[in-house]
């Protein structure tokens, strides 16, 4: 029996509107904590979870699908594609499918290893909490010190950084969307039509997108621009295909 990750969404705990995709092969509450904690770095979502806990918010998170856990970067690639293309601003700042299936294998055993370990050891400062003298002699160790969110790369630093990446291709160089100029296999398109069939957008997601996108006042983000010719086609063929399908079936 194959192992199984979870491909997941982060949500606006406002209006409830997916804000990120990612997966996971831990529990999503353990995930959900390190989303929480790992905010150091300045990315579109770390800036937003910050911004909801500044107002004492946090995101809420839903299980979108179940799946292999080999081939579970290939469904975060076409999940972040898919809700893209239903209009959400996802703030994923990669196409997804990041690490190799040797680091979500990774990731799982030394989870699976952390949760035997923590069923027999209790972590050294569990229930504890740091006196009032503790504190105060942290805090006045990082007194005068520069917070290491605002240091700034030196010209000498970026000179080097920007010498050692010339001459390298962009993994991303060329590639506009999911799959863009890879060849994808028929067995593979198989189980992305096969997990779309009779698939419907949820009522309650249809109204936020009609409200949200296009209500009176904005414009559509396509207006003014024109579908390649041989998009068109694609798009007529798959919708012939669809009918063809629906009459088999009635």
């Amino acid at each position: 029996m194959s192992e199984t990750g979870c491909i997941y969404s982060l949500n606006c705990p406002i209006t409830g509107e997916p804000k990120y995709i990612g997966k996971t092969v831990s529990d999503l509450s353990v995930r959900m904590n390190n989303h929480l904690c790992q905010i150091h770095t300045s990315t579109k979502k770390n800036n937003w979870i910050k911004s909801l806990k500044s107002k004492g918010l946090k995101p809420t998170m839903e299980t979108i699908d179940s799946v292999d856990i080999k081939e579970i970067n290939f469904w975060e690639k076409y999940y972040i594609s898919l809700y893209r293309s239903w209009g959400f601003d996802l703030k994923n700042h990669t196409m997804g499918g990041d690490g190799g299936a040797q680091s979500i294998e990774s990731t799982k055993k030394i989870s699976d290893k952390l949760k035997i370990y923590f069923t027999t050891h209790e972590h050294h400062f569990l229930g504890k909490k740091h006196t009032a003298e503790s504190r105060a002699k942290m805090s006045a160790s990082r007194l005068g010190k520069p917070n290491i969110k605002l240091k700034k790369v030196s010209a000498e630093g970026r000179g080097r950084m920007s010498a050692s990446k010339k001459g390298q291709i962009a993994w991303n160089k060329g590639l506009l969307g999911l799959g863009k100029g890879r060849v994808t296999s028929d067995e593979v398109k198989e189980k992305i039509s096969s997990a779309q069939r009779g698939r419907k957008m949820p009522p309650e997601l249809r109204e936020k997108i009609k409200h949200t996108f296009f209500k009176k006042g904005n414009a559509a983000f396509w207006k003014g621009k024109k579908m390649p010719p041989e998009l068109v086609a694609r798009m007529k063929l798959a919708r012939a295909e669809s009918l063809i399908r629906k009459k088999e079936n009635s």
